[in-house]
């Protein structure tokens, strides 16, 4: 830019003397101009003019065949499930006879499976929902141009959606897990429930009980409700359970992950968080006061809807890798540290620089002398000058104590303290190192002048 008035201005051909003039007058202004623009292009520019422009690979084209496909494995991995319930017959187990642990009566449920269904899937996705919302809305308009941008062919998708699209879509992916296990171990166990006995009404071992001992496998059930026989056989595990606890630490984990500041207070999360799990105890505790699963059966289902949750949470949807903190965002991340320097531009009711900590010093001189020689000299102590430095926030300072010999051969206490000094913003911490062994009056002088800084 520079180069080019020179080349257009040397160009004089032959001219007279006037045009000589102008030529180099034009000359001169076309340098400072190429000079000032050189300079506008380098000067940083403020944070209210500052645009942000997106990076080419910020940009993230969705494709509609991922769609599709992801559409497709959701309903492959929900074909099992229509499966087991249309076509499948559990396995048929036997019984004993005096068996007291299959003869509770039959109880309906307290906590039905549509009600299962319904909250259980209700609740993760409206705190899903939220939490995306409250994210999009309070805490990164700041940041908006540190995250990536979306489009849907020509159109544009907001990150909203695509964020809905991924951890709504990966809970529900951990519910046909979940539930294809659950089925798997129903239908290939066929553990009687609780109250099996009063639901099958089976042809032999019902009424009287002649060979406690015998192992009864041929019989038929005479109940008049066979979804209820068919029920009857898939005790082990508990599918309420597992589903409750899948959602529980799911839901949990996503929220630990993305919640990633208190939202006003630090107490809000850890109660969503144990709410939750105390909703999906009450379900499991309550399939066993119900007759509808042994103990064995619900702690079971505790266990692999828990394994389940994690895995899914951590390995399969990664919320903990998505947490997508922007720079921009400063979390205070010390926990009991207080920041020694305000930040650029802090004011504190109209105050700048209000946040500092202030010093103060105390400048304490002794003077003393020593008539007695040592190793042959005379020592003399004319003044010390120890600077005591603090901060005012913290209402006292730590002293040491140096025990010196008095002239009596006793000791006298002398406190001192190190100096905290200040020096181009930077804090350096001095000792006195050098102070060893003192001699001290009987009755030093010591005056003490506070000076605020």
């Amino acid at each position: 830019s520079i180069r080019r008035p020179f080349q257009r201005g040397l160009e004089l051909g032959k001219p007279d003397d006037g045009t000589i003039y102008r030529r180099i007058r034009r000359l001169f202004f076309c340098c400072c101009r190429a000079v000032r623009r050189s300079k506008e292009m380098d000067r940083p520019s403020s944070s209210s003019d500052r645009v942000v422009v997106p990076h080419p690979s910020s940009t993230m084209q969705i494709s509609i065949s991922r769609l599709i496909c992801d559409f497709i494995v959701l309903c492959c991995c929900a074909l099992p499930l229509l499966i087991f319930q249309l076509w499948v017959k559990p396995y048929k187990r036997g019984f004993y006879c005096d068996d007291e642990s299959i003869r509770y009566p039959f109880r309906d449920s307290t906590v039905s499976r549509h009600m299962l269904i319904v909250v259980g899937l209700i609740i993760p996705t409206a705190l899903i929902l939220m939490t995306e919302i409250f994210r999009t809305l309070a805490w990164e308009r700041k940041c908006a141009g540190q995250f990536k941008q979306y489009r849907l062919r020509e159109r544009g998708v907001h990150r909203l959606v695509v964020r809905l699209y991924v951890f709504i879509g990966y809970f529900l992916v951990g519910v046909c897990f979940n539930q294809v296990m659950v089925d798997i171990a129903k239908y290939t166990i066929g553990r009687h429930r609780p109250h099996f006995m009063d639901v099958c009404r089976p042809s032999i071992g019902y009424d009287k009980c002649t060979d406690p001992d015998k192992y009864i496998t041929e019989f038929e059930c005479t109940g008049t409700k066979p979804k209820l026989v068919h029920e009857s056989m898939l005790s082990f595990y508990s599918g309420h359970a597992a589903f409750s606890f899948y959602a529980a630490w799911f839901t949990s984990l996503y929220l630990q992950a993305r919640l990633y500041r208190p939202l006003y207070s630090r107490l809000v999360l850890p109660v969503i968080q144990v709410a939750l799990f105390g909703g999906a105890t009450f379900v499991a505790y309550s399939r066993v006061s119900d007759y509808k699963h042994h103990w064995s059966d619900v702690l079971v289902g505790i266990i692999m809807g828990s394994a389940l949750g994690i895995f899914v949470a951590i390995v399969v949807a990664e919320v903990f890798k998505r947490r997508e903190i922007p720079t921009c965002d400063e979390v205070q991340r010390e926990f009991g540290l207080i920041r020694l320097e305000p930040r650029e531009g802090q004011t504190t009711n109209g105050c700048h620089n209000c946040g500092a900590p202030q010093v103060a010093t105390h400048s304490i001189t002794v003077t003393n002398e020593y008539d007695g020689p040592t190793n042959g000299a005379q020592q003399r102590l004319s003044s010390a000058s120890l600077a005591e430095s603090f901060y005012t926030t913290r209402g006292d300072w730590d002293i040491d104590t140096l025990g010196v010999p008095s002239r009596t051969g006793s000791y006298r206490g002398v406190q001192y303290a190190p100096s905290l000094a200040r020096s181009e913003g930077t804090q350096s911490l001095n000792t006195y190192s050098s102070l060893e062994y003192l001699s001290v009056a009987s009755t030093p002088l010591i005056s003490s002048k506070p000076t605020e800084v």
